[in-house]
């Protein structure tokens, strides 16, 4: 079970001497090999009462190192480390609501509320949780900014006119997953009914059902490096589209694409590429936008592999190699002829564990491929494919496009 901070924990923590002792720790291996022999050294360093706080967060602090920017010196409780907001998705969050006045109603340790309160007019974070909200504090001061904190329940607003920023707890005491989202803690009709008439911005898993929420009037799919990470549910007052997709990527490249562009694209044989478009485009329902903007078609109508010849920048695409209807047999003699040792197996539309076949297969060649099995209405294709990663226009990612400050979402 993960530690349970106390307001003493966070105290001793945030002090002097708390940073010292996990200034110390920071040499420690802190792995499952290592455990006894770290747990011993915190409490020869700290004494047996708080070696439990010191040594949790110089675990959730190394956790948090790729998660969070600055977050080797801020104060997580597990739960939140987890929820907490990937720094270029907060970032990405924060620039579309810059020169606004934003109240982050379930500002947990603060992993959106530091991000918010660098574009906003005026920024508040308020939580239930007065450990979590003494930690966000911590965390506020070691970045350098300093929103206003309340201890509030969420469904009590505080604040008048703002736009409110709200991310539900998504799991239960006992660490497992909530998927409905009368389930969140808020509840996703309660934040609703709360803040009627306000402008409202909540963040949700990726999976939620878009009718789960009558009230969005706009819902966002928000990749990080291939990985789609959330959805984000925009009340009508700051939506601009019904559907979006944003793609970042860490290095500050982003992209987004709405149903507002145009969709018109042919069904037709495969080009010289296949590409498999980010997640976030295809949970969006934006595969034919996409297609459209980069000049691609589909190789069927339901399924999501676009094809072209020319794949749009900054993607890892399939240039085709040979291709043909799908058996085993058949994939096992083009694997044969075009000497495929390692190989790499993407499926869309059939019914097919690409584990399990790659095991069947047994590749022995000295070359590696991409296999790309779909469905081309019912006639089951194989890709031969070789990936290769396209470079951006100019080293230059897409530009999200980012409305000005109080101008929508």
């Amino acid at each position: 079970m993960p530690y349970r901070f106390s307001l003493d924990d966070v105290a001793f923590l945030d002090s002097q001497e708390g940073e010292e002792a996990l200034a110390a720790c920071s040499a420690l291996a802190l792995t499952d090999a290592s455990r006894l022999a770290d747990v011993a050294a915190v409490r020869r360093l700290v004494g047996a009462e708080r070696a439990p706080a010191v040594l949790e967060t110089a675990l959730l602090r190394r956790k948090a190192e790729s998660k969070v920017d600055g977050g080797q010196r801020w104060l997580f409780t597990d739960d939140a480390m987890q929820q907490a907001s990937a720094s270029p998705v907060a970032e990405y969050r924060a620039r579309r609501l810059a020169g606004l006045d934003v109240h982050d109603v379930t500002c947990s340790v603060g992993a959106d509320l530091v991000a918010l309160a660098r574009t906003a007019c005026r920024c508040v974070g308020s939580d239930v949780d007065a450990v979590r909200l003494a930690m966000a504090s911590h965390n506020c001061t070691v970045s350098g900014v300093s929103p206003g904190l309340v201890c509030a329940d969420a469904l009590r607003p505080v604040t008048r006119e703002s736009v409110v920023v709200a991310d539900p707890a998504r799991r239960d005491a006992s660490g497992r997953r909530r998927w409905r989202p009368e389930d969140f803690v808020p509840a996703l009709d309660d934040l609703a009914q709360a803040y009627a008439g306000r402008d409202l911005v909540v963040k949700c898993a990726p999976g939620i059902d878009p009718a789960a929420a009558p009230w969005a009037r706009e819902v966002e799919l928000i990749s990080l490096d291939g990985r789609v990470r959330e959805a984000s549910l925009v009340s009508g007052g700051l939506a601009t589209a019904t559907r979006r997709a944003t793609v970042l990527r860490s290095d500050g490249h982003a992209w987004s694409i709405t149903d507002a562009e145009p969709d018109e694209v042919p069904v037709a044989d495969v080009g010289q590429w296949i590409v498999d478009p980010d997640g976030a485009v295809v949970r969006a329902g934006l595969v034919r936008h996409y297609a459209a903007r980069h000049g691609l078609w589909q190789l069927d109508p339901r399924i999501a592999y676009l094809t072209g010849d020319t794949p749009p920048p900054g993607v890892r695409a399939f240039r085709v190699l040979d291709s043909g209807r799908y058996t085993e047999k058949t994939l096992r003699a083009l694997l044969r002829r075009y000497d495929v040792g390692r190989l790499e197996i993407l499926v869309r539309g059939l019914d097919v564990d690409p584990d399990a076949l790659r095991r069947r297969l047994k590749p022995r060649g000295a070359s590696e491929a991409s296999v790309v099995l779909t469905r081309v209405g019912r006639t089951p294709m194989a890709y031969l494919c070789r990936a290769e990663r396209i470079p951006d226009e100019h080293d230059a990612g897409e530009p999200a496009s980012v409305p000005p400050p109080g101008q929508g979402w």
